[in-house]
């Protein structure tokens, strides 16, 4: 049995995965912009290599941001790979890293969807860390509150 904080994890971590799709779309015009500027950036034959696919840039990478979190989750969440938990962390450490930069140059719906992405993720990663998470992840289970919440191993029939 999956306990509740892996539950409450599950709501929130894909919940952020839906704001951030969902916010990128919205503003998937704006991004390819700004990829534009970024190319003229690098120089001529960039621009001349990438011209006009700016779009399929940001779709792109929607779905590859949408599928890698999404791998995540199944691996943590219902494959029970605990050292997935640690790339997720990570995942979020870089979005708070990168959050004073996006606040700055970004119109203010995009930072504060963006914030929002990155609070989901951190409630979501505060359940991830819970113990009861933790004791599921490693094969173990909490009994019920009847027997004083006491913490067992789970067992495997004998073949006798």
């Amino acid at each position: 049995m999956r306990p509740d904080s892996i539950k409450k994890f599950d709501l929130f971590y894909l919940g952020s995965i839906a704001v951030g799709a969902i916010n990128t779309i919205i503003h998937r015009d704006l991004l390819a912009r700004d990829l534009q500027r970024q190319f003229a950036q690098q120089g001529e034959a960039v621009v001349e290599m990438f011209s006009g696919s700016e779009g399929v840039f940001v779709i792109g990478g929607i779905v590859l941001n949408v599928l890698l979190g999404l791998l995540l989750w199944f691996l943590v969440s219902r494959q029970k790979i605990g050292v997935i938990r640690w790339i997720i962390a990570l995942w979020v450490a870089y979005g708070l890293i990168s959050l004073p930069a996006m606040i700055g140059v970004l119109p203010s719906l995009v930072a504060i969807l963006g914030l929002l992405v990155i609070v989901l993720q951190l409630v979501a990663l505060y359940f991830l860390f819970q113990a009861e998470t933790t004791i599921w992840l490693k094969g173990k289970r909490i009994v019920d509150g009847d027997d004083d919440d006491a913490i067992v191993t789970e067992r495997t029939t004998d073949p006798e």
